[in-house]
């Protein structure tokens, strides 16, 4: 995704959330207590994507409309993250 100057970024996170086959959706205790965060993740769920969660440690991802199982944040995690984005 590229921004450019004066565009409306929430329309261009929704517009490459719709180019998109899979969602990585990084949990921190601030992106899952923010409105814009989880409307982001609601889109798209409602439009089938895939998303993978990413969560840091300390972070609690319950609540969150999450089909796949959690990556855990860690050096050991870029294996696991490539092998689950990769068709």
């Amino acid at each position: 995704m590229e921004l450019r100057t004066g565009e409306d970024w929430r329309t261009a996170v929704r517009r490459a959330i719709e180019a998109s086959d899979v969602v990585v959706f990084v949990a921190t205790t601030s992106s899952i207590r923010s409105e814009l965060c989880l409307e982001e993740l609601r889109h798209a769920s409602e439009l089938g994507r895939r998303v993978i969660p990413l969560v840091y440690p300390g972070v609690a991802p319950a609540g969150l409309p999450l089909a796949e199982r959690p990556v855990r944040f860690g050096e050991d995690m870029l294996p696991e993250l490539l092998n689950r984005i990769e068709p």
